[in-house]
């Protein structure tokens, strides 16, 4: 079983994650799916949002809090593995912005596991990959694991929890529960496992 430093952090400030500015997407309605956006280079950033509202909350307490974290973290896994980029104070809610350097690191950080290869490398490390996969754009159009493994060069990306995931470029196929949001962007509103081939 995997130890996650994140629970602290989650507990402090819950596990709402959001894929782009806090404020921006904070007002959209219906906007309490967990997120994160993958970049090309295998780094990734994510906003933390929570409830701020309680008089005994303290934002410098917190925010030296999370910098001992992640200090600790970086102590034992690199400099600049995680960063927080920034936080700010939206109304009664805290946001607090991470910079993660790899996947290996948001895996290890965060309570959700993650990965991201071929679907080869996936298959090769144990991976379950029968399932019916969505064609993008054609959602009714469905293909197996057998399709699946034809594609052994392709980029895959697997992850558990539910979430909005933003890709670095277009998604090609999706779990077919998921629902696709633009191009790039998918959401699953269940908890889960998930492949993403892009």
């Amino acid at each position: 079983m995997r130890s996650k430093a994140f629970t602290g952090i989650a507990a402090l400030l819950g596990s709402v994650l959001l894929l782009t500015a806090c404020e921006d997407k904070y007002s959209e309605p219906g906007n309490d799916l967990s997120s994160f956006s993958l970049s090309k280079d295998g780094s990734i950033e994510v906003a933390l949002l929570d409830d701020f509202s309680q008089n005994y909350y303290n934002e410098s307490e917190l925010i030296d809090y999370i910098n001992k974290e992640l200090t600790a973290y970086n102590s034992a896994n690199g400099d600049g593995s995680i960063s927080m980029t920034g936080h700010e104070r939206l109304g009664n809610n805290m946001c607090v912005y991470l910079h993660f350097a790899s996947v290996k690191d948001y895996d290890a950080y965060m309570p959700d596991s993650l990965f991201t290869g071929t679907v080869q490398e996936a298959y090769d490390n144990g991976y379950d990959l029968d399932c019916a996969l969505a064609y993008a754009g054609q959602p009714l159009h469905v293909i197996g694991k057998n399709d699946l493994m034809n594609m052994a060069n392709k980029k895959i990306m697997i992850f558990t929890g539910k979430g909005r995931i933003r890709m670095p470029s277009a998604i090609k196929f999706y779990t077919q529960s998921m629902k696709q949001t633009d191009a790039k962007t998918v959401e699953a509103s269940e908890e889960g496992t998930y492949i993403i081939i892009y």
